[in-house]
């Protein structure tokens, strides 16, 4: 397998996410003094989602005021009073901190591996303009020459469209190019329908299927790529 570019995913392929968004919620309420149930947290936060996340596209440059109200939406449905908007600020404060991502043991080190070696780097990520605050605050925008994400390209993997742009920006051609992600019909297919060879990271071994190169970690990489 001879590649000038590699694309990555960002979430579960780069940086594990180990919390969900029920689980941050319900640790800034508590840390706040303010008790709620498990439970109503999940319902607000699917009916926030069901209404904001469709708009998202229209929020390029304004993630900002995008979380702040999508965050007193879900206040208001857990019954917090919040008059004057302080805790939706708190709350959009305490989802920017690093700490909700966690790099692999083994990212830095691939990274640093592949950009020694002269590979150029891209991501394709699902994500808005919060990768980019994202990939600053864990020191991993100096590895990549190309950033795309879903809501840069108004598209959702495994639609064609966002492989293509991040294609564009690389300059290469598509047999050129592996991408490396965790999610079969997102990473795998999408790739694959347009010409660049994926490589699924399964880091739980959830799918043993053979139709594409698999790898537990990304520590196995680098010999995929180089291998003859």
């Amino acid at each position: 397998m001879r590649v000038h570019t590699v694309f990555f995913d960002f979430g579960r392929t780069l940086v594990d996410v180990p919390y969900s968004a029920s689980e941050i919620w319900l640790e800034i309420m508590k840390e706040a003094g303010v008790s709620i149930v498990p439970g109503l947290v999940g319902h607000a936060l699917q009916a926030a989602d069901s209404i904001f996340l469709p708009r998202v596209y229209d929020y390029k440059g304004k993630m900002q005021e995008y979380w702040m109200r999508y965050d007193a939406f879900v206040i208001d449905k857990l019954g917090v009073p919040d008059p004057k908007g302080k805790v939706a600020e708190m709350v959009e404060k305490r989802f920017q901190e690093p700490k909700w991502f966690q790099l692999y043991p083994e990212t830095r080190e691939v990274l640093e591996s592949l950009k020694s070696d002269g590979y150029s780097m891209g991501l394709i990520s699902g994500n808005t303009d919060d990768l980019l605050r994202q990939l600053d605050q864990l020191d991993l925008a100096k590895y990549f020459t190309t950033v795309t994400y879903s809501q840069e390209a108004r598209a959702e993997k495994p639609n064609p469209a966002i492989y293509r742009l991040a294609l564009k920006r690389a300059g290469c051609r598509p047999d050129d190019a592996l991408h490396v992600g965790d999610w079969y019909e997102g990473d795998v297919i999408g790739a694959r329908g347009v010409g660049i060879t994926p490589i699924m990271i399964d880091r739980e071994s959830k799918r043993p299927e053979s139709d594409y190169v698999r790898i537990r970690d990304l520590g196995r990489l680098n010999d995929v790529i180089t291998d003859p």
